[in-house]
């Protein structure tokens, strides 16, 4: 029974176990190098034909062994001459060490002793010479490769030894159709030495190894219909010889689906796949004599097998490496990627890249990436696509990890490439920048704000469309980036230098690109006004400024035709009036009757948290006594409910500490302690923004123990212990808070506070800080 599958093989109905490979691929031409004309000729010449000679070597099920399958690679025809050539070498070498041919090609028996190493030495030495020297005018047409895969790691199921074996032919089959895909439609080095319509030919050594078996297991055995043969050893009197035979016809079949399948625009074809099984302990009849090619795959991986196992038999390399690759997941992805390119599917490329990284670095996805480097820097409006793509994944900061390192694959392409490009430059520079401020990296990110500054210049070369969209993204992301490290001052400097109340975003840009102000993309500038409207509301309590940020916030609203945009800027607005409950409550009631309508002021805080976050903050700011418990009670059931994944995201945290705050106004102190710790742990979990958070956290739930101590202690000796470990305890938040700010926000009163600890000060600070803490900090 056959089950298909992209990402594995399963050839028979056991499930194959989860494992992890190394692929180690060595070439070497075996051409005659007596003419440089020679060379060049074979480096140009492509074939009609790749024969693979493939066998395994190693113990599959000792996860301790090295285990290797691979062998020879042939392009050109493998007619009778060729065969006899391959069986000369191998016979001539073994002569000289007085071993025969095919007994004695069975490498593992040469590193049993000191006096077998010595005589392996000298066949694999004479072997490599033989095979250099053997070459023919005939053989010209012809090249030789060796490639090989390694298995480093595997997970075994803990099941009868029977039944993992059957799961080893199903993981032996894989490795050799990943080896297959890898040579072929992966790697360039291959498909350049072939014709469109080459036809691929397979041959295949059954796989071997030993069971020591019981009775009952051998009556599964028998059931099993395994080859066996009974081990001479008397000291392994119930050991057994098994070769799994495999099938060559529902091989073939198998093959050919998954070629059709996954490589549609390809004329490649696996023509025939040829299994047959070695023999060592006789010389078989030569009717029954398996091919020359498969005893010699079987011997250079043994000789490379000695040498991986460091047992010193050859200090020097038999044959040069090519690569060193990691056969794991990232294979088949890669193989994924490459298909999906060849078929002109750029989307699920992307998909692909996003789901399982594309390592540059690993020398296995060099020909990937060579492709992608000379095809998309040549096409420059699908690699203006695929940076977009990319930037969509980076841009999200539950896939920072992927996204940097798709980010890292993207910079390597281009980077590799010969042609400069401005797009690229912007994009990678923004890409980076969003990463940097994912990881809260804040001296990166004003490194590569400095690296875009030279840059924005040029904005203009990229047209409207494109200049546009970056220079103000970039600007916007800046500035918002700022307000979380509390630099209000420079956030605003960044939006004002572009534009500004006297002199419009949309005049400024249309100046700045020499295009009239209707070819301007007004959602752009929709989000210049509702970037600086927040750098306003930050800084509310000057009434100037928080009168632009009510402007621009409306500005915005105008031009935004999209409801998720108008939605975010109606938050924004809501929390600027909570922030001035006397002056701004009509405010509030604008905004809450444009936002999404939800039972009790709250929705269920998943959907729409950012909704939830502004509806409680407004309950708790003009929210009537009646109204707060109500709530209180009915946020408290939804809260308990969080995922522990949800909580230590924004803005769950502030959330929660809205909860805190509206427990303790209504006198559910001991609920509002454990809402306040919640907080603080869910702050200092999430991402940098919300850790620099939770320092205000700190002093707002430390000033609300004090006074809660204060309200509810008595006794002077306890009162007087308390009082001082908790002013030494909110001074210490303080310090951390301020610590944090730019040295041009620090205030004098913030700067006595870190001089002395002094109750009636450090309350007053307190007090001063959380006052001052606007808009969506709190």
């Amino acid at each position: 029974m056959l089950n298909l599958h992209h990402k594995c093989l399963n050839i028979t109905t056991v499930k194959i176990t989860t494992f992890q490979l190394k692929i180690n691929c060595y070439t070497r031409s075996l051409e005659i190098p007596h003419k440089i004309k020679l060379k060049l000729k074979m480096q140009n010449q492509k074939f009609d034909e790749l024969h693979f000679f493939i066998a395994e070597s190693g113990s599959f099920d000792n996860v301790r062994d090295t285990i290797l399958i691979g062998g020879l690679l042939l392009f050109g025809k493998y007619d009778e001459e060729t065969q006899n050539k391959l069986r000369n070498a191998m016979v001539d070498s073994l002569k000289e060490i007085n071993m025969k041919y095919p007994q004695n090609t069975f490498f593992h028996d040469f590193i049993e002793s000191d006096e077998t190493k010595k005589q392996g030495k000298i066949f694999a030495s004479s072997l490599a010479k033989n095979l250099m020297t053997s070459a023919t005018n005939e053989d010209e047409k012809k090249a030789y490769s060796i490639i090989m895969f390694q298995n480093i790691h595997d997970i075994y199921p803990n099941t009868p030894l029977i039944l993992v074996q059957r799961e080893l032919d199903n993981r032996y089959i894989t490795m050799i159709w990943s080896l297959i895909e890898h040579t072929i439609f992966v790697s360039n080095k291959t498909a350049n030495k072939l014709n469109d319509n080459a036809k691929i030919h397979v041959h295949i050594a059954h796989r071997s190894y030993t069971l020591d078996l019981d009775k009952s297991t051998m009556t599964t055995a028998k059931e099993l219909q395994l080859n066996m043969k009974k081990n001479n050893d008397k000291n392994k009197k119930n050991t057994y010889f098994v070769t799994s035979p495999i099938d060559s016809n529902q091989l073939t079949n198998t093959f050919n689906i998954l070629i059709n399948d996954r490589w549609k625009t390809s004329n490649l074809k696996l023509a025939s796949i040829e299994t047959a099984e070695l023999i060592f302990d006789k010389k078989p009849k030569k009717s029954d004599e398996p091919t020359p090619g498969l005893y010699l795959a079987n011997v250079i991986l043994g000789i490379e097998r000695s040498r991986l196992v460091r047992s010193q038999l050859i200090a020097e390399q038999t044959l040069p490496i090519l690569e060193s690759l990691n056969y794991d997941q990232n294979l088949d992805s890669t193989a994924i990627c490459k298909s999906n390119y060849c078929n002109g599917n750029i989307e699920s490329l992307i998909a692909t890249i996003e789901q399982y990284p594309i390592d540059p670095n690993n020398m296995q996805n060099q020909e990937l990436v060579r492709t992608l480097v000379k095809e998309y820097i040549r096409d420059s409006k699908q690699f203006q696509n695929l940076f977009e793509s990319a930037k969509v994944i980076v841009d999200n900061p539950k896939n920072r990890k992927k996204g940097s390192e798709l980010l890292r694959l993207l910079e390597y392409i281009y980077r590799n490439s010969s042609k400069p490009d401005l797009f690229a430059d912007l994009y990678l520079t923004m890409m980076q920048f969003l990463i940097s401020n994912q990881f809260g990296n804040i001296m990166k990110s004003a490194e590569l704000w400095k690296t875009y500054i030279p840059l924005e210049n040029n904005l203009p070369k990229l047209g409207v469309e494109y200049g546009l969209k970056i220079g103000t993204e970039f600007r916007c992301r800046r500035a918002i980036s700022l307000t979380e490290q509390f630099n209000f001052d420079y956030a605003e400097q960044i939006m004002t230098e572009i534009g500004t109340h006297e002199e419009t975003f949309c005049e400024a840009m249309a100046k700045f690109f020499q295009v009239s102000a209707d070819q301007i993309d007004l959602q752009k500038i929709a989000n210049c006004y509702d970037t600086l409207a927040q750098v306003f509301a930050f800084q509310a309590f000057d009434q100037y400024k928080r009168k632009l940020s009510e402007l621009f916030f409306r500005k915005a609203l105008m031009l935004f035709n999209n409801p998720v945009d108008q939605t975010r800027v109606w938050i924004h607005l809501g929390h600027l009036a909570c922030d001035f409950p006397l002056q701004l409550k009509p405010l509030w009631e604008e905004a809450v009757t444009n936002l999404p309508a939800s039972d009790n002021y709250i929705d269920d805080g998943i959907k729409m948290p950012f909704v939830t976050a502004v509806r409680l903050k407004g309950i708790l700011v003009f929210g009537n006594s009646e109204q707060k418990k109500e709530l209180a009670e009915t946020m408290d059931s939804i809260t308990r409910n969080y995922a522990y994944e949800v909580i230590n995201t924004y803005p769950y945290g502030l959330i929660l500490q809205k909860l805190a705050m509206l427990n303790a106004e209504i006198g559910n102190k001991k609920r509002a302690n454990k809402l306040f710790e919640k907080t603080i742990r869910s702050l200092e979990s999430g991402e940098y923004f919300s850790r620099s958070l939770s320092t205000i956290a700190k002093i707002r739930h430390s000033l609300f123990m004090f006074e809660s101590n204060m309200n509810t202690n008595t006794n002077s000796n306890f009162n007087n212990f308390n009082i001082n470990s908790k002013i030494k305890y909110l001074q210490n938040n303080i310090r951390q808070f301020i610590a944090q700010l730019p040295k041009s926000q620090i205030t004098k009163q913030q700067s006595e506070a870190l001089q002395f600890i002094d109750q009636q000060n450090t309350l007053q600070q307190a007090k001063r800080i959380l006052n001052n803490i606007r808009f969506l900090h709190w």
